[in-house]
């Protein structure tokens, strides 16, 4: 007879961080930040109950509220369709789809978010949209980390092979660079070796898990890996990692200890590795 699956450990820290945010949601206050508007979806998606969907709500609401009349912040837009996802608010999801399609065109990072657009609603105009971003990628040679994460998940979901050959130089860039990794190069070189099995992509980003300062952005390389991988010693890290933040209770962090205990992919990211939730810390 089959048997279920352990559940995650309690995790005090994140049930009090999530919690002290839901009461502080009730004054709108933190729900023009899209990190928070981020988390609460999540965490309703995972969780469930009614009060994080509550939550979710509102701060959402407060997010596109604050939008009115401006341009969309960094990561508005991915915020609030995550939030319409996981409350099922399909107008909202509209809502946020029309004003991507608006908004002035960018390159990485718009493209990342209109990918993550496209992933949930497959609308025509963002897959275009994205694509009109590889090619300026293309077109200019860019490297860096947020290009490289771009054309990588392009390459994979639209099948745009340009922008695959694009992501290996973006790697090659890194593989030669002399300086520390940022947190965005070395989650895009993990992704580059889950696709490709670059050896020098995997050394480095070890390097930088190895090197990293202990923060919420080194949890999520060190479960990266471990989803990449297939490897439980880096997921023990992570455990270990948040144990030792747990005084820390900032939206980052408590993504972090989220996708710890119920698994997932690293906000802002469209693509694998994804990773299981840990079991125990």
């Amino acid at each position: 007879m089959p048997t279920d699956p352990p559940r995650p450990a309690p995790d005090r820290a994140l049930d009090a961080g999530l919690a002290a945010l839901v009461g502080a949601t009730a004054s709108d206050a933190p729900g023009v930040d899209p990190e928070v508007v981020l988390l609460l979806a999540r965490a309703a998606t995972v969780r469930g109950g009614r009060d994080l969907r509550a939550a979710t709500r509102t701060a959402a609401g407060a997010l596109e509220r604050s939008l009115a009349g401006t341009g969309p912040a960094p990561g508005a837009l991915w915020a609030l369709v995550e939030a319409a996802r996981a409350v099922d608010d399909k107008a909202l999801g509209w809502r946020a789809l029309a004003r991507a399609a608006a908004s002035p065109p960018g390159c990485a990072a718009d493209g990342l978010t209109q990918l993550r657009l496209w992933l949930a609603y497959r609308d025509p105009r963002t897959g275009a949209r994205v694509r009109e971003c590889v090619d300026e990628l293309v077109r200019t040679g860019a490297t860096g980390p947020d290009a490289g994460l771009l054309l990588l998940g392009a390459g994979r979901l639209l099948g745009v092979r340009a922008a695959l050959r694009a992501a290996d130089a973006a790697a090659l860039a890194l593989h030669a660079s002399d300086e520390p990794l940022a947190p965005a190069a070395a989650a895009f070189l993990v992704r580059h070796h889950a696709a490709t099995g670059s050896t020098p992509s995997r050394e480095r980003a070890q390097e930088a898990a190895a090197s990293g300062a202990p923060g919420p952005d080194t949890g999520h390389l060190l479960l990266d890996l471990a989803a990449a991988l297939h490897d439980d010693g880096y997921r023990g890290r992570a455990g270990r990692l948040a144990a030792r933040l747990r005084g820390r209770a900032g939206p980052a962090a408590l993504g972090f200890r989220l996708r710890l205990r119920h698994g997932g992919t690293r906000p802002w990211t469209v693509d694998a590795p994804a990773g299981r939730a840990l079991t125990a810390v």
